[in-house]
């Protein structure tokens, strides 16, 4: 497996597409930072009272889902037509230890996004804003622990699609589909999810401070079935650290890293048996 993560990674490197998306990445982060700039500015003349860090410093769900389906797409995709992975197991290579060589590849180029996109705006917080962005995030340690587990979920997915449809514009179009539904779906679950218990009243008949049920908040089997949900879908991990608040009561699940490893294990498994069985013309 060293020699055949060895070969990807040198091919990753001198990948015109690779950089390109680097580049994308790299042109995004700067219109990142100029809004978290201007937001800042704007709090610091007393035109907005708050300035919300982490909608700025995690939104790397916006792309990364995306990234990852056209990267291992394209990178699996371009191995079929050429016949790299005929030639690979001819040479003798077992076609678990290539499959897995993917999968390690593909969520190595993820680690690699998100750190493209971290280190620059880290870097430009420290230059132009003294670290604010930095100082005034909530809970960062537990949202990167989050985003790492969506990347080994995005992987295991895309790595699976990717190497079993050797067709690379229905893979591309299959896995986009896929990112922004996933999106959705990871959007949609956290809103219902961030939903408080009371809510504040306001009206002249109405005293201060008087709170009422909130009639959204889960509660109970259906509660349950969106934290798994949450659990298993790889965006909805990565829009925590977007949409949650300091006041938002919403604690690391232990349901999270077990949804992961079942999405991993079930993903993988499936691909390794329908790789061993494909027939690679």
């Amino acid at each position: 497996m060293r020699n055949l993560l060895s070969a990807y990674f040198t091919k990753m490197l001198k990948d015109r597409f690779f950089w390109l998306m680097e580049c994308a990445i790299f042109l995004w982060t700067l219109y990142v930072f100029s809004c978290a700039r201007q937001q800042f500015i704007c709090g610091m003349h007393r035109l907005s009272k708050t300035f919300h860090t982490n909608p700025y410093f995690f939104n790397a769900a916006i792309w990364l889902g995306i990234s990852l389906a056209l990267y291992s797409a394209y990178f699996v995709g371009t191995e079929y037509h050429d016949g790299v992975l005929r030639s690979q197991i001819i040479a003798g290579h077992k076609r678990s230890v290539i499959y897995l060589s993917h999968y390690l590849i593909i969520l190595l180029v993820g680690i690699i996004q998100a750190a493209s996109y971290f280190v620059v705006l880290l870097a430009a917080d420290g230059l132009f804003l003294g670290s604010s962005i930095l100082r005034m995030l909530v809970r960062p340690a537990e949202y990167m622990l989050l985003i790492f587990l969506a990347l080994l979920g995005y992987a295991a997915v895309f790595s699976c699609l990717s190497i079993l449809l050797s067709n690379k514009a229905a893979v591309i179009f299959i896995q986009l589909l896929l990112a922004i539904l996933m999106l959705y779906f990871g959007y949609a679950t956290v809103t219902a999810l961030l939903e408080p218990k009371i809510v504040p009243v306001f009206g002249s008949h109405y005293g201060n401070d008087v709170t009422i049920p909130n009639y959204k908040y889960l509660e109970g089997p259906k509660r349950e079935i969106y934290e798994w949900t949450d659990a298993l879908v790889p965006s909805s991990m990565i829009l925590h650290g977007v949409m949650t608040e300091k006041k938002d009561e919403f604690p690391f699940s232990a349901k999270i890293p077990v949804g992961t490893i079942l999405l991993c294990v079930s993903f993988t498994s499936c691909g390794l048996y329908g790789f061993s069985k494909k027939d690679l013309k």
